[in-house]
C-alpha cells in the first residue's frame, strides 16, 4: 500500500488484527517473532495484552522484501491482540509471519525449549475472525 493525498501528504496506515485468543488458565507472553514486510519507513509494531498497548519500532526494509526478527516487550496476558502503524504505506506478507507465544512463570530456561508451551501463533494469518456473524 502506497501513495500520497492530492496535497502531497503520504497516507498513515495502521493494521489491526482480532485478538488472538483469550487463554482462561494462565498468563502468556511474546517474546519475540518474525514479520515479513516491505517497507520505506519505520513502523510500529503494536502488541496489546489485557488492553495495554506495548510499541516497538520495527526498522525500514529501505524497499525490500525482507523477513525481520524482532524482540518484544516483556509483559504477561491472558488477552493478546497485535497492530501494525505507519506514517507512510507498507506491506506485510501474512504467510512470512510468526510469533512465539508461551506460558507465563517458567523457572528455567530450557523449559522454553523443551516443555512444548512455547510455539509459534501467526496473529495475521486469518482475518475471518474479525468478520465472522457475531452471536448476541
Amino acid at each position: 500500500m502506497s501513495g500520497n493525498q492530492d496535497n502531497g501528504a503520504d497516507f498513515p496506515v495502521e493494521m489491526r488484527f482480532p485478538q488472538i485468543g483469550e487463554y482462561a488458565t494462565a498468563y502468556h507472553m511474546v517474546p519475540n517473532g518474525i514479520l515479513g514486510l516491505i517497507s520505506t519507513n519505520a513502523i510500529n509494531l503494536v502488541v496489546n495484552m489485557d488492553g495495554v498497548d506495548n510499541i516497538v519500532a520495527v526498522p525500514s526494509t529501505a524497499g525490500k522484501f525482507v523477513r525481520v526478527f524482532q524482540w518484544c516487550p516483556p509483559g504477561k496476558g491472558k488477552l493478546l491482540a497485535f497492530a501494525l502503524v505507519g506514517t507512510k504505506g507498507f506491506s506485510l506478507d501474512r504467510r512470512e509471519c510468526q510469533f512465539q507465544v508461551g506460558a507465563w512463570g517458567r523457572e528455567q530456561t530450557s523449559e522454553l525449549v523443551t516443555s512444548g508451551f512455547m510455539g509459534p501463533t501467526n496473529p495475521f494469518a486469518d482475518l475471518r475472525r474479525a468478520y465472522a456473524p457475531k452471536v448476541t
